[in-house]
């Protein structure tokens, strides 16, 4: 083999690339490919959005619609169902019937509100401590159950400045109380209103009476009482028998509480007190909640509907049994 002809096998010949392409056609060839990846990646993409399914489309939570029953409380793609708790020795607003279920006003005001509004709704039975807790001594503070989110609202709550610090409230469906010294009949003990130092006070837990009430009223000498002066009861019979057994010298409470006056009597004038409450029974929820944008304007409708009115008249006879006399809004 001469010289000439290793040129011509190890050598490429003037005009080629390496690839055994002429110049022209190695551009062709680099644009192919290109093209060809790209469509690659098309299919694969459009294949991976197809495997997806449709995009989905999530309703705002509780946001009801422009009508009752239209997407009135949507949680994602099925409708909300709202928790109410709700207790059972507040008669006639709520307690267990001879059945076992709980019964009584705040529940048919319940169903009418949620009826109107055209949402889904339920009752959660539950401790009064669980939606607010009053500790002696102590401010107090929202429940667990309220603020862990167990249910959406809790029914029945008295409107005031110590609870507007951390929760908030609906419209209020009865008018506002007042609280006055509740003691045994005759007050053997000579209890004085106008001076409670050293005396012993029974509260209701959680209840709107409580010591911090006791404390804004400018007029009662020895207001500021001290921890050994408090004593909570978790319900209406318990403070009584504490009372009946000289362990308090007398309770705290709203006066509308309906009692054996045989027994109890309440002392001064409403006028000698100063009420703590700014508005009447509501549904108390955490203040982020959008309840109230749904229920305010339906129970407003129920009013004018005369349907909160007939409920409320005849709750007392229906459900009162010895507690309370409810007050109606005009």
């Amino acid at each position: 083999m001469v010289a000439s002809d290793e040129l011509a096998i190890t050598e490429p010949a003037q005009g080629y690339s390496r690839m055994g392409l002429i110049n022209g056609d190695k551009i062709v060839y680099i644009a192919g490919l290109i093209v060809g990846a790209l469509a690659l990646i098309a299919i694969v993409l459009a294949a991976v959005s197809l495997s997806r399914g449709p995009a989905q489309i999530n309703f705002s939570n509780g946001v009801p619609g422009t009508a009752p029953g239209t997407a009135a409380a949507l949680g994602g793609a099925q409708p909300k169902v709202w928790l109410f708790a709700i207790g059972h020795d507040f008669s006639p607003y709520e307690y267990q019937n001879t059945q076992g279920y709980t019964d009584g006003f705040n529940k048919e005001l319940i169903d009418a509100v949620c009826q109107e509004a055209g949402v889904q709704c339920r009752l959660v039975y539950d401790n009064y401590n669980n939606c607010w807790n009053g500790i002696p001594g102590k401010h107090p503070e929202p429940g667990e159950g309220l603020m862990g989110g167990w249910y959406d609202a809790c029914t029945g709550w008295s409107q005031q400045s110590s609870r507007m610090n951390s929760v908030a409230f609906s419209k209020a469906w009865t008018a506002g109380g007042s609280i006055r010294f509740l003691v045994k009949k005759g007050n053997p003990r000579a209890f004085d209103i106008k001076n409670i130092e050293g005396k012993t006070i029974g509260f209701l837990d959680g209840w709107l009476g409580d010591e911090h009430c006791v404390a804004r009223q400018p007029n009662i000498r020895g207001n500021v009482l001290s921890l050994q002066q408090i004593k909570h009861y978790p319900d209406v019979a318990t403070t009584l028998a504490a009372l009946d057994k000289n362990e308090i010298d007398a309770v705290f409470h709203s006066s509308g509480v309906t009692l054996d006056l045989n027994k109890y009597e309440y002392l001064g004038q409403e006028s000698d007190y100063q009420n703590c409450e700014l508005a009447g029974l509501s549904m108390m929820v955490k203040k982020d909640s959008r309840l109230q944008v749904w229920w305010n304007p339906a129970f407003d409708r129920i009013k004018e509907k005369g349907v909160y009115k007939k409920i409320c008249n005849e709750a007392t006879a229906k459900h009162g049994h010895n507690v309370e006399t409810i007050s109606c809004l005009a």
